[in-house]
């Protein structure tokens, strides 16, 4: 199927690239409102009120956040900016907080032009590019802001900046390194990011795969479910391109074992 599910993916990344406060902020995926399907997408909680988060995406934070996520496949609309408001103020209501404890925060992967004319020329409010790729809107009672993942610095948010179809060579390849770097245990939490920017950019990550060490890489994506879809994409293109013995080995089992369970035992006997 082609259906990447790019929402469980940005939450992860959003984790990730907040993970130095993880201490301090508790994210609450697709937090329900009623008993009806109302449901915020992400709801971060910072616990401690006076703890300063010096990463840019969140130093607009309050004690409650509400942020609400747009796919690469997706935009944001002038109907949905005030189906958010909606949410806000059925959450300030329902778990009677203080209306200036909450912010709100809009990630997109497009520039939603549309929605900050009408704010800017209808509402006459502010927005002014505070970082790259971070937006304030000034002049509500609430605190809001843009974030465009494809323009956030990525030696800073790698990981919301990699949520696009559309990553570069470079950008692929560093990814791959710093997700080869971190713990198991982290590597555990990032499964659906992984899967959903593979899956959005099969091609440039099978060739950035080849140009790599695969015995490393395979570590960090044994895993996954990429195994698969390199092998919908060709592997068998690429064996006949003369990869090393080694390599072959590894392509091998990933091709004929019944599922990753089984070929990660048998990469693990290999010593992969």
């Amino acid at each position: 199927s082609d259906y990447i599910q790019w929402h469980p993916a940005f939450v992860e990344a959003l984790k990730h690239d907040l993970s130095s406060y993880k201490d301090v902020l508790t994210f609450k995926d697709e937090h329900q409102l009623t008993a009806a399907p109302l449901k915020i997408d992400v709801l971060v909680i910072k616990k401690e009120k006076n703890v300063v988060i010096k990463n840019k995406i969140a130093a607009l934070f309050l004690p409650h956040n509400i942020v609400e996520y747009k796919s690469p496949d997706d935009y944001l609309s002038i109907n949905n900016f005030y189906k958010a408001f909606a949410y806000l103020y059925l959450y300030k209501s329902f778990e009677n907080i203080d209306i200036i404890d909450i912010t709100l925060t809009f990630s997109v992967s497009h520039y939603p032009r549309e929605v900050i004319n009408h704010l800017q020329n209808v509402r006459k409010l502010n927005v002014t590019k505070k970082y790259n790729g971070i937006y304030y809107v000034t002049g509500d009672l609430i605190p809001i802001q843009f974030i465009i993942n494809t323009e956030l610095d990525e030696d800073e948010n790698l990981f919301l900046n990699s949520l696009t179809r559309s990553i570069s060579e470079n950008k692929s390849s560093l990814l791959l390194d710093k997700i080869k770097k971190i713990s198991k245990e982290e590597q555990s939490q990032i499964t659906a990011f992984v899967d959903a920017v593979i899956r959005g950019n099969i091609k440039i990550f099978t060739e950035v795969i080849k140009m790599e060490d695969f015995k490393t890489v395979a570590e960090s994506i044994r895993d996954t479910d990429f195994a698969k879809f390199w092998q919908k994409e060709g592997i068998e293109k690429g064996k006949r391109e003369g990869k090393r013995e080694e390599r072959n080995d590894v392509l091998n089992i990933l091709n004929n074992c019944r599922d990753l369970e089984e070929a990660k035992k048998k990469l693990m006997s290999m010593g992969v």
